[in-house]
Formats: structure tokens, C-alpha cells, sequence
């Protein structure tokens, strides 16, 4: 693969949109949690009930011409529910999942919560490698930390990073939601990082060029920008012109939203 080249992932929340992202190029299509949850008016809390969310799921996979990766986030309260959820997930036709190592309750990570937890690196790279054992090696497994998101020391962030690739992630993803993005490229740069990283572009529509060009960077993901254009005509009809920004709404305000449901 040219060194340059970025593969590109791209939010879907259903078939047709999914086949759409196909056809525009995508490498990957992105079944976000987050998205998943609005559909069915649920909070952002993980998928911790993988039969409700199992219609939307396979109705992305079937539109998709390209590999579907599942944003899996904690998988599960507890380690049978867990299982229980991997196993179903082998009779989906997905090509991968990201999973995240928050603890339970899990919290969007666009979130401002001082409660957020982590679990340790430990069980994370248990959860790591039992996802493998059971999804076979042609699975993608992303790990995703929220190391960054929660302030956790470089040493700490490089503990969770080695762990999760011994324990069989093949990308890795360090989640950045509110800090600058020079803040961030150099926490990478601080960092030992062999595998690919997964960069998530939630707030802004593009990467600054530093991060782009940054050689660990090698897939992109854009997980719910053509949710949000979908949504725009629905906003702009109302006459709500201050949620408008470039013909598209400003992510802020769907976060703000999913805030307000998980504070009743």
C-alpha cells in the first residue's frame, strides 16, 4: 500500500446510505453506536443490547459493498453479556469492531463527564484477546482508548497501546474529542506506535495537514457527517438558522442533545 494512501471510513445508518459511501470510494463503512442509538431513541450507552440494535446492523451490512466495521464500544455490562454479544456478532457478516475501553456506564465521548472511567489495560486486553479467539484472525479488531480523552499520562497511554496490540488489535485508535489537534499530534509523536492508527474525525469535517501526513495515520474515519447533512433540511425548514453552519449543523448541537437525555 503507497504510504500516502488513507483508507477512508465512512458513517452509514442504513442500506442505501450504505451503499452509497461504496460507491463514493469508501474502503469501510462505519456503523456508529452513536447513530444506532438516535435511530431507535436510545441513549448512547454502548452496545450493551445487541438484539435491538441487530436490524439496523444488518440492513448496513446488506447495503454495503465494502467490509462494515461496528462501533462495538464496551460490548457489554459484564463478561457473559459480552460473549453472548460476540457470538451473535459472528452470524452478521461484519468485517470488523472497534471496541473501547470505558467502564460501564459508558458515556459518548463527545461528552464532557467527569464521571468517565476507564477500565484497566489489563481487562481491556482480556476483552482484546477473547474477541479474537472467537471472531477468528480475519476479523478486524480495532482497540480504542480514551486515555487522551481522560488526561492519563504518556506512560499510561503506552501501556494501554502495547497490551492491546499483544492481546491481537490490529489498529489503533486514540481517541481525541476536545483538545486541539496540535495537543494531540504530539501525544503521538511522545508515543511508540507500530500498528495503524485510526484517527476520528467527530467535530470538524477534515484534518489539519500535520495529521494527515503523519505516517502512523492510516485510516480515517468520518463517522457521522452524512448524518448530520441528512438531518439539515429538517433544521433549515423549522427556520432554526443559528443551528445552521455551512450547510450543515454544527455537531455541538446533536451531542448537546444526546447530553440532555442522559442527565434525566
Amino acid at each position: 500500500m503507497n504510504e500516502l494512501r488513507k483508507k477512508i471510513i465512512l458513517g452509514a445508518p442504513d442500506a442505501i446510505t450504505a451503499s452509497y459511501c461504496s460507491k463514493f470510494g469508501a474502503d469501510y463503512v462505519w456503523a456508529s453506536s452513536f447513530i444506532m442509538s438516535a435511530l431507535l431513541g436510545k441513549k448512547d450507552e454502548g452496545i450493551v443490547n445487541f438484539n435491538s440494535f441487530l436490524p439496523l446492523i444488518e440492513s448496513i451490512v446488506t447495503g454495503s459493498n465494502v467490509p462494515v466495521i461496528l462501533d462495538f464500544d464496551i460490548g457489554g455490562r459484564n463478561p457473559s453479556e459480552y460473549k453472548k454479544n460476540l457470538n451473535l456478532i459472528k452470524r452478521v457478516g461484519l468485517g470488523g469492531i472497534c471496541m473501547e475501553d470505558e467502564d460501564w456506564p459508558k458515556f459518548n465521548a463527545m461528552l464532557n463527564i467527569k464521571s468517565r472511567k476507564l477500565i484497566s489495560s489489563d481487562k481491556m486486553a482480556e476483552k482484546i484477546n477473547i474477541a479474537r479467539s472467537c471472531l477468528g484472525e480475519e476479523f478486524l479488531i480495532v482497540a480504542r482508548t480514551h486515555s487522551f480523552i481522560t488526561g492519563e499520562e504518556i506512560f499510561l497511554i503506552q501501556d494501554r497501546i502495547n497490551k492491546y496490540v499483544n492481546a491481537g488489535a490490529d489498529i489503533i485508535c486514540i481517541h481525541n474529542a476536545n483538545s486541539s489537534w496540535k495537543k494531540y499530534s504530539t501525544t503521538l509523536e511522545s508515543l511508540s506506535i507500530n500498528n495503524p492508527l485510526l484517527i476520528i474525525v467527530s467535530r470538524k469535517n477534515s484534518l489539519p495537514e500535520f495529521i494527515c501526513n503523519n505516517s502512523k495515520v492510516e485510516y480515517i474515519l468520518y463517522p457521522n457527517q452524512l448524518y448530520r447533512t441528512m438531518l439539515f433540511p429538517i433544521i433549515k425548514r423549522n427556520c432554526i438558522s443559528s443551528l445552521i453552519n455551512a450547510n450543515k449543523i454544527k455537531v455541538d448541537i446533536i451531542f448537546n442533545a444526546i447530553n440532555k437525555i442522559n442527565e434525566k
